[in-house]
């Protein structure tokens, strides 16, 4: 870019000067341009011309890791033989059984079979007493779908009336749950003192009978919904549930509350699945104690229901024809595995026993579709039941604890059309 002296800018005049001096750096900026984008293109080839040469070095060297991988694989080395390798490294830990006297050496592999043996039992019956849907508290996540919108509480769900109760199992535990007083727009209070014990499944809680509720409420019968110890807010420390052992002496104690607290003068439970088994068996064992029981889906011995699922989740790998004794053998040990687990000693006793006590009226009612406890429990409870008024209902396609979703008008009158017939 030219440069003017001040002379010089008099002599020809600063308009004059000053095109001159934008016409130069104009052209200073143009050069400085061209030299940049000659130079951003030479570096664009390089980076191209840099990766081309990495990318093509890498699909060589991967070639030749194939190519080496492929040879040795092919070759017949110690890792691809895996009886020799099997042998060579179990020859020292098999060497000194040789030496060992033939009754030690059996007694060592009947113990060690016995232990892993012992090891599944232990899991299976884990899971058994800890269903995939076993949960405290009152999780508003993973709910079946059959509670539909009875999540929450009476109030919440229903316009119910409720109170926050508790009371003392007959191990000292806290049973926690909620009890639903007849309501205000209720004008016929004359069975305000037949009350009703709601007990849930086995994984769940209080809600189970909440949409049921609303049917007991209008008809004007007072409802105590709570949860079995380890269920719940009820106490407990993640045991899962026994099969009956303690949910029926959590039974029995809602019993007892409601006559003592609450001036109950009938008292009539209302259960599902192990709810139902374990209201048989508080009957079944203190006769008297209950005056009316209606079961939905209950199941008759603990060993029974195990079994059945055992041979559902075995029945691929041992067939009834060639493992025959095998499975006999593996059933029978590891429910008893169950039965000790559980609290029930080697009895496999269960509401099928009991109910042959049981002398209050009974409503036995069972889906036809029902996998977890098939319809054939409730029909030998049904059956083995010797008391004078009973009655039973095979709800067609309906599954496990959804009788009153498949058919709601029906499961509401049958339960009461019971009700005015063995208590009112």
């Amino acid at each position: 870019m030219d440069v003017y002296s001040v002379g010089e800018i008099r002599r020809r005049g600063a308009p004059s000067v000053a095109k001159e001096l934008k016409a130069g750096s104009e052209r200073a900026l143009a050069s400085l341009r061209n030299v940049r984008s000659r130079s951003f293109n030479s570096l664009t080839d390089a980076q191209k011309n840099f990766l081309g040469e990495v990318k093509g070095k890498i699909k060589t060297e991967l070639k030749s890791v194939a190519a080496e991988a492929e040879e040795f694989i092919s070759t017949p080395h110690l890792l691809f033989r895996p009886m020799f390798m099997i042998l060579a490294i179990g020859l020292p830990l098999l060497f000194p059984l040789f030496f060992i006297p033939l009754k030690i050496l059996l007694l060592y592999i009947v113990s060690f079979l016995l232990w892993y043996v012992t090891l599944v039992a232990y899991f299976a019956t884990e899971v058994a007493m800890k269903p995939p849907w076993y949960r405290t508290g009152l999780s508003l996540k993973a709910q079946p779908s059959y509670w539909k919108h009875c999540v929450h509480n009476p109030l919440e769900d229903l316009q119910l009336e409720f109170e926050d109760v508790e009371f003392q199992g007959a191990d000292g535990r806290t049973l926690r749950g909620w009890f639903v007083p007849v309501p205000d727009f209720v004008e016929n209070k004359s069975r305000e003192k037949i009350m009703i014990v709601c007990v849930h499944g086995a994984g769940r809680d209080r809600r189970a009978f909440l949409r049921h509720s609303e049917i007991f409420a209008e008809a004007g019968y007072p409802i105590l919904m709570f949860d079995l110890s380890e269920h719940g807010l009820s106490d407990g420390q993640g045991l899962g549930f026994s099969y009956g052992r303690r949910e029926k002496l959590d039974v029995l104690s809602a019993v007892r509350y409601l006559r003592k607290a609450r001036g109950a003068e009938r008292v009539v439970v209302v259960g599902t699945s192990t709810g139902a088994s374990s209201a048989i068996l508080a009957e079944g064992i203190y006769p008297g104690s209950i005056d009316a029981i209606i079961a939905e889906n209950p199941f008759t011995r603990p060993a029974d229901l195990f079994r059945l699922h055992l041979n559902e989740t075995l029945k691929n790998y041992l067939s009834q024809n060639q493992h025959h004794i095998m499975r006999r053998l593996t059933f029978w040990y590891f429910s008893r595995i169950l039965l000790i687990r559980a609290g029930h000693s080697f009895r496999n006793t269960g509401a099928v026993d009991a109910v042959k006590n049981v002398k209050c009226p009974l409503f036995v009612l069972h889906g036809t579709s029902d996998e977890v406890v098939p319809i054939s429990h409730g029909e030998a409870i049904y059956e083995a039941a010797t008391c004078d008024v009973k009655a039973f209902w095979a709800a067609k396609d309906a599954i496990h604890c959804a009788l009153f979703d498949k058919y709601p008008e029906e499961w509401k009158s049958r339960a009461l059309n019971f009700l005015e017939q063995a208590v009112c």
